[in-house]
């Protein structure tokens, strides 16, 4: 099954400059995983829930670290990205710029592989370069049920 089969159409997107409680809203009233960003109609990056909570999470501050007189910054791998993340006010700078994408015409399971693989959810689907909808893990739980039906015996 290729992916423009069971993908939600594009019905939500922020711009870079729209302010994160925008985007928490949006998450929270229909029910999304992730919105992607978009400047000019391109894909500028995407939000996850995880993103949003992440302003929230107790995050990692760089160490200092004294020596001989000497005062050295030890950063742990992604404590710079978790400082940004959690001083964000726009979508902008709680984005992700470099999203996994998927295309309208790619495997279904293929796509489900690379959101196991990458931990993304949801993935913003293009069509010749131009963003129409995203997949989510959502989306393909539904498929499961039709699939292999829903247990009702109806």
């Amino acid at each position: 099954m290729k992916v423009r089969e069971i993908m939600s159409s594009l019905d939500a997107s922020v711009s870079p400059d729209s302010p994160v409680s925008e985007v928490a809203r949006l998450l929270i009233e229909r029910h999304l995983s992730g919105i992607p960003v978009v400047k000019g109609n391109k894909l500028a990056g995407l939000i996850t829930q995880r993103d949003v909570v992440t302003k929230h999470a107790h995050v990692h501050l760089p160490v200092f670290i004294g020596l001989i007189g000497y005062v050295a910054p030890f950063e742990l791998p992604g404590s710079r990205d978790e400082v940004e993340r959690a001083l964000a006010v726009t979508a902008g700078q709680l984005m992700d710029t470099d999203p996994v994408t998927a295309d309208v015409g790619d495997d279904v399971d293929d796509v489900a592989t690379l959101m196991v693989d990458k931990d993304v959810d949801p993935i913003p689907v293009m069509d010749d370069g131009v963003l129409v909808g995203t997949i989510s893990m959502a989306d393909i739980i539904r498929l499961v049920l039709v699939e292999e039906g829903d247990g009702s015996g109806g």
